[in-house]
C-alpha cells in the first residue's frame, strides 16, 4: 500500500559502527550513537534533531491520512462519557468516588456521605502545569482522616508522595521517588512507604511518623539484590504490613503488624527460594499463601499469624490442579473469592468461610454474559463487605463492574461502558486453535462483524512475563471491527493463558516458542481462509513489539503492515547493560547474555535489532518515549534506522517520538487519542481501508 502515503525526503541515519564483544565474538552497532545516556537524559542536540526529523517525516508520509484520522478520533471521543463516573467503593476510610469534569483530562476523587460529595483530591489541579501525568497512588487513612496520595508529573514513572488533611489542609512532602506503594499505621501516625533508586528499582522501605521531617524517616529494610524489587501492601483485615522481594519469578514476603510499633523488625515470613512465586495475605487468624512450590498452576496454603514459621508446615486449603491456574484469591470476613483460569479461559469462584476461618466447598461460579472474555477483581477494601466487586469484559461485551452477593447468588451490574453506535448483536467472537512447530497446540480468539466479507485480519500479541492476553474489550479494536477487519488476539506461550507452565515453557532459552506459536497462529489464519499473505496487520507494544519485530524480520512478506508501540528491539545490548534500569530484573525472563553463553546466543538469534536482513519490508510504524524508563527511546530508533538500510521495497519505515511521555504514550483520557487514532488509521490503511468511510 505505499501508494496510499505520500512521498517525502527519507532523513538521513548516519552509520556510526561502536565495536561490540561478547563471549568470544565481536560485532559492531551502527546506530549506538542514538542513545543519550538513560532514559529521560536527552541532551545531544544531534540525537534531538534526529528524533525530530523523524517525527517530520512521519508527519509528511502519513499526511493523506488525516482525514481518516481525524474521524476514528472523533468517534473516539465521542464514546467518552465527558462527565464519567466511578463505582464508589468503600473502605473504613469511607465511600469513595472519582469522576470527570466535561472536558477534563482527569478525574476528581470525592468522598460519598449520603448525598453529599466531598472533593478530597483534584487530578486536573495536580496535572495543570504538567506535559504527563498520572496518579500513582490514593491512599486514605483508615479512620478517613488523612490522605496519602503520590503523582507523576513527566511520564518517567517517579511518582511524588505527599499527605494531607483528607478534608483539606497543608500538604506535606514526604519523597519524589516513590514508586506509589503506602500503608497507614492503624492509629493513623504514620505510614510505610517505598523508595525507588535512580535505575527505578524500589528499594528500601521507609517508615514516615506525621510531624517528622522526612528527610530523617528511618530505612526499615533495604533489599541488596539489584535484581530485586519491593512492594508493599496491605492484608485484607487490615492487621498487616506485606513486604514483598523479588522478581518475575522468584518473591520472599516480610510481615509487620499494622498495630505495634512503628519501627518494629519485620518478621520474613517465607523467604525467596529460586524459582518459587508467592502471594501473601492474612484474615482469620492465618496467613494465607498462593504458591507454586508444588505446581506451576499454584494452590493455596496457610500458616498460623503467630510462627514460628521457617520450619512450620503449610496447610493445604486448595491443591493445586494440572487443568486449572490459580490467579489470585481475595479475602472477606464470611466467604472467599479466586480468580482461575482454564484454556484460556477465565472463570472467578466464590466460596464461604466457617466461622472457625476454614474454607467451605469448593464455591459457586460467577456466570458472565460470554464464555469468553476477561474477568478480574474490583476494588474491594471493606473486610465485612457482603459482596464481592468483578469485572468483565470480551472482546464484543464493553467493560462493566459487578457486585456479586455469594449469600442471595445474584450478580448485580453496577455499570457498563456506553459504547454509542454499537450494537453488540452485530458481532461475535470465536476460540481456535493453531499447531507450533513443537506440535503444542495454541489457543487464539478471533472477532468479527458478522456475515462481513473478509477485509483483511489484525494480530495482536504479548507473550511475556506471564502476562496473558485474554479477550477484553478494546475501544481503538473497535474502530477495525467496525471497518470489517477481523480482528485476533494470538495467546502465545510466555503469557499465562494455559498457566504457569505456558508462560514458563517461553522464558530463557525458550523464548523462540513465543515467536513460534505466533507464526504458527497467522499460518492457521491463511490456512483457514480467514486472511491471504499480505493481509495481515500486526500489533504489539513493549514486549508485543519485540514480538511483532521478530516475525516481521521472518515473513516480512506476510504481512500488510506492523505498528510496534515502545517496542523492545534491542534485547542483546539492553541486556548486556546491568546500568540500565530494570535490565537484572530481566535476566530470569530473558536470560543474562553477560553471564551465560547460551542465554547470549539465544538471545542473539532472535534479536529484532540484530537480525534485520536486506529484503522488501511491509510499512512499519513504531513509537517511542523520550521519558520512558521501561524502553529506551533509542531502541526503535535505532530498530528503524537499521530497517531503513535493509529495505530493497518502497513501504514508509516511520518513527514517531513523543519527547514528554514514557512508556504508555501521551496522558489524559483525550491526551491518548490523537496517537491512537494515527495508528489505526495506519492498520487501516495499510490493510486498504483508507478510503472507505464505511462505519467510521
Amino acid at each position: 500500500m505505499p501508494e496510499r502515503f505520500a512521498e517525502a525526503p527519507v532523513p538521513a541515519t548516519p552509520r556510526r559502527p561502536v565495536a561490540r564483544e561478547g563471549h568470544g565474538l565481536r560485532w559492531t552497532d551502527p546506530y549506538a550513537w542514538l542513545r543519550d545516556g538513560a532514559p529521560g537524559a536527552l541532551e545531544a542536540a544531534s540525537i534531538r534533531q534526529h528524533l525530530e526529523a523523524e517525527n517530520a517525516y512521519a508527519e509528511a508520509v502519513l499526511a493523506p491520512l488525516s482525514p481518516l484520522k481525524n474521524r476514528l478520533r472523533e468517534t473516539l471521543e465521542a464514546r467518552l462519557d465527558p462527565q464519567e463516573q466511578g463505582v464508589p467503593w468503600t473502605s473504613r476510610a469511607g465511600t469513595f468516588r472519582w469522576a470527570y469534569d466535561a472536558e477534563d483530562q482527569y478525574p476528581k476523587w470525592y468522598r460519598l456521605e449520603g448525598e453529599a460529595a466531598e472533593l478530597v483530591l483534584d487530578e486536573p489541579a495536580l496535572a495543570a502545569d504538567a506535559e504527563a501525568f498520572s496518579l500513582g497512588a490514593f491512599a486514605p487513612s483508615p479512620a478517613g482522616t488523612y490522605l496519602a496520595f503520590a503523582y507523576d508529573q513527566s511520564g518517567a514513572e517517579h511518582y511524588t508522595l505527599a499527605f494531607r488533611p483528607l478534608a483539606g489542609g497543608q500538604e506535606e512532602w514526604v519523597t519524589d521517588q516513590s514508586n506509589g506503594d503506602v500503608v497507614w499505621a492503624q492509629d493513623e501516625s504514620g505510614f510505610f512507604y517505598l523508595v525507588q533508586n535512580d535505575q527505578w528499582r524500589p528499594f528500601q522501605l521507609r517508615w514516615h511518623r506525621r510531624g517528622t521531617d522526612p528527610v530523617a524517616d528511618p530505612v526499615l529494610y533495604e533489599e541488596r539484590d539489584p535484581g530485586f524489587f519491593l512492594s508493599l501492601s496491605e492484608s485484607a483485615d487490615g492487621a498487616f504490613a506485606l513486604l514483598t522481594a523479588g522478581d518475575h519469578q522468584t518473591q520472599g514476603v516480610w510481615v509487620l503488624p499494622l498495630t505495634g510499633p512503628s519501627e518494629a523488625p519485620l518478621r520474613c515470613l517465607v523467604p525467596p527460594l529460586a524459582g518459587r512465586e508467592v502471594d501473601v495475605d492474612h484474615a482469620h487468624g492465618h496467613f494465607w499463601l498462593r504458591s507454586n512450590h508444588e505446581h506451576p498452576n499454584f494452590g493455596l496454603y496457610r500458616l498460623a499469624s503467630a510462627g514460628p514459621w521457617e520450619d512450620a508446615p503449610w496447610v493445604t486449603l486448595q491443591a493445586p490442579q494440572d487443568a486449572v491456574y490459580l490467579v489470585g484469591v481475595t479475602l472477606f470476613a464470611t466467604f472467599w473469592a479466586r480468580l482461575e483460569r482454564l484454556e484460556a479461559r477465565d472463570r472467578i469462584m466464590v466460596a464461604p468461610i466457617s466461622g472457625s476461618g476454614q474454607p467451605e466447598g469448593a464455591g459457586e461460579e460467577i456466570v458472565f454474559p460470554s464464555e469468553l472474555g476477561q474477568a478480574g477483581f474490583g476494588t474491594n477494601a471493606a473486610f465485612e463487605a457482603e459482596v464481592v466487586r468483578v469485572a468483565f469484559s470480551s472482546m464484543i461485551d464493553p467493560p462493566a463492574v459487578y457486585d456479586y452477593d455469594p449469600g442471595a447468588r445474584r450478580l448485580t451490574c453496577l455499570k457498563q461502558r456506553a459504547v454509542p453506535g454499537y450494537q453488540r448483536e452485530d458481532f461475535e467472537q470465536r476460540r481456535f486453535w493453531a499447531r507450533s512447530a513443537d506440535g503444542t497446540a495454541v489457543p487464539y480468539t478471533l472477532a468479527r462483524r458478522k456475515g462481513a466479507a473478509a477485509r483483511g485480519v489484525h494480530l495482536y500479541g504479548y507473550g511475556a512475563y506471564g502476562v496473558g492476553e485474554m479477550p477484553g474489550f478494546s475501544s481503538a479494536r473497535l474502530l477495525l471491527l467496525e471497518a470489517g477487519v477481523t480482528c485476533v488476539l494470538a495467546h502465545v506461550r510466555g503469557g499465562d493463558e494455559l498457566g504457569q507452565a505456558w508462560y514458563r515453557a517461553a522464558t530463557g532459552l525458550g523464548r523462540e516458542r513465543t515467536f513460534e506459536d505466533f507464526l504458527a497462529v497467522s499460518e492457521a489464519l491463511i490456512a483457514e481462509g480467514w486472511a491471504a499473505p499480505g493481509q495481515i496487520a500486526l500489533e504489539g507494544g513493549s514486549a508485543g513489539g519485540e514480538l511483532v519485530a521478530v516475525a516481521l524480520n521472518r515473513a516480512p512478506g506476510r504481512w500488510a503492515g506492523v505498528y510496534a508501540a515502545v517496542p523492545f528491539v534491542d534485547v542483546l545490548h539492553t541486556m548486556m547493560d546491568p546500568t540500565l534500569p530494570l535490565t537484572p530484573l530481566e535476566w530470569p525472563e530473558w536470560g543474562n547474555p553477560l553471564e551465560s553463553t547460551e542465554a547470549f546466543e539465544a538471545i542473539r538469534a532472535y534479536c529484532p535489532y540484530q537480525n534485520v536482513k536486506a529484503g522488501a519490508y511491509p510499512p512499519v510504524l513504531a513509537t517511542a518515549g523520550v521519558e520512558d524508563p521501561r524502553v529506551g527511546y533509542w531502541e526503535p530508533a535505532k530498530w528503524i534506522a537499521a530497517l531503513r538500510n535493509a529495505q530493497q521495497g518502497s513501504a514508509p519505515l516511520l518513527l514517531r517520538t513523543q519527547f514528554k511521555a514514557g512508556h504508555g504514550g501521551a496522558t489524559g483520557r483525550y491526551g491518548g487519542l490523537e496517537e491512537v487514532a494515527e495508528a489505526y488509521a495506519f492498520l487501516l490503511t495499510v490493510l486498504g481501508h483508507a478510503g472507505s468511510d464505511e462505519h467510521l
